[in-house]
């Protein structure tokens, strides 16, 4: 939809520059690998080898340093072993629909992006020297990516932007103009699990784990050679950009005189969330055997890995705690430049720019960096240690992440013949 006048009158013009919407499908096809219907109920005669029952694992008497395994019965886990909480992730699975056991499954994996984009204008003229104009434009971006665990693995972003600008110019003079400008950008940057209010005890979890998760989402499960479920991660960030200028324009006889003042404040708030619903992770270390120690059989990884994962016995396992940030950043920059028209054929340019940008400070000091010249805590052991974590705004450091560079000087030269 474009509309370029909505309204024009004698010293005001009304401009609705447009509205565009956007929406994209993307689809492509996938192949995966799925637990067999055996696997998912504890039969592994399908492996090449045997699987091993790890609460068996006993010192080898011929081996000092060494360790033996007896395997389980039939290679079959009794269901009093399997584990309750992995045993409810396997609905999240969809059975096999193509032959064996490797890339087993196909699948079309959706993608969907929404994007809709606007701006307002409005000119005005005060009189024959003064005039102003102001814009507004706004950008909203959504995106969607899509899986086949019931959905609990996909996860969606939301972008949206305002951009606004205020210009006023004045003809001070007949040789002198003056435009001053104010803009300012805003940007909200969203990304939310599928699964986000998920409740982790109705799949079997504690209320002790529970309660550590920083986000309530269903949690990642790794399995080595099987795809993973579920999708952890989320992130709430909004960046600022306030801008100022000042900018004059002075004519006299051959000089054409430039100079101005720009002037910047930008705010990052981010919230990121990585890893805050927990991560398990399985291989076929807990299930390999007789020597536990030795190499996993050829074709046996995927089963072993499946094997402890219904074993309830991760090879590791994390939740991430993170805080949150608000820093903000000044940035000052003069400059002056003049264009000086020596002769008709020849013409110099001749400018100087000033610069200062400060280092990141953040609201409540929740940052710290690296000082190669601190007393190590270590050298109090006698060893000659330097470096170490310095704390912004705590024992007089300063607040900015680093020290203002004042000696920002970028001078300019140019001729034209």
């Amino acid at each position: 939809l474009s509309i370029p006048k909505l309204y024009s009158g004698k010293d005001r013009t009304f401009i609705f520059g447009g509205f565009e919407g956007t929406k994209v499908r993307q689809y492509s096809y996938a192949t995966t690998t799925v637990p067999t219907a055996l696997m998912r109920n504890g039969n592994f005669s399908e492996a090449p080898a045997l699987i091993y029952d790890p609460n068996t694992t006993t010192a080898n008497p011929g081996n000092p340093g060494r360790y033996l395994r007896a395997p389980f019965a039939g290679n079959i886990i009794p269901a009093n072993r399997m584990n309750t909480v992995n045993l409810n992730y396997n609905q999240f699975y969809p059975l096999p629909n193509a032959p064996g056991i490797v890339n087993n499954y196909n699948w079309v994996n959706s993608i969907g992006t929404d994007d809709a984009q606007g701006t307002v204008r409005v000119d005005h003229n005060f009189n024959a020297t003064s005039r102003l104009f102001g814009r507004w434009s706004i950008t909203d971006n959504s995106y969607r990516n899509g899986d086949w665990e019931n959905g609990i693995s996909a996860w969606s972003q939301f972008v949206k932007a305002n951009t606004f600008v205020l210009n006023y110019t004045k003809i001070l003079s007949p040789t002198l103009v003056m435009d001053l400008r104010y803009g300012f950008a805003l940007q909200r940057n969203q990304m939310v699990p599928t699964s986000m209010g998920t409740d982790a005890s109705a799949l079997g979890f504690s209320q002790q784990f529970k309660g550590q998760q920083i986000i309530p989402v269903i949690p990642t499960l790794s399995i080595s050679g099987i795809r993973g479920i579920g999708y952890d991660s989320s992130r709430n960030w909004s960046r600022y950009s306030h801008a100022v200028a000042a900018n004059f324009s002075w004519v006299h006889g051959g000089h054409t005189v430039k100079f101005g003042w720009d002037g910047r404040l930008m705010r990052n708030n981010e919230l990121s969330l990585d890893a805050g619903g927990g991560r398990f992770s399985y291989d076929p270390s807990f299930a390999n055997g007789p020597n536990p120690q030795a190499a996993v059989p050829a074709g046996q990884s995927t089963f072993g890995a499946y094997a402890t994962f219904l074993l309830g016995l991760p090879r590791s396992g994390n939740i991430a705690y993170n805080d949150s940030l608000a820093r903000q950043q000044y940035y000052h920059g003069f400059f002056i430049q003049d264009d000086w028209k020596v002769t008709p054929r020849l013409t110099l340019n001749m400018g100087l720019r000033y610069e200062i940008e400060t280092g990141f400070t953040e609201r409540f000091n929740r940052q710290a960096n690296f000082d190669p010249y601190l007393t190590n805590p270590l050298a109090t052991t006698g060893l000659p240690l330097q470096g170490g974590v310095s704390f912004s705004g705590i024992n007089g450091n300063p607040r900015n992440l680093w020290k203002t560079d004042v000696n920002h000087f970028s001078p300019r030269f140019g001729f034209a013949y």
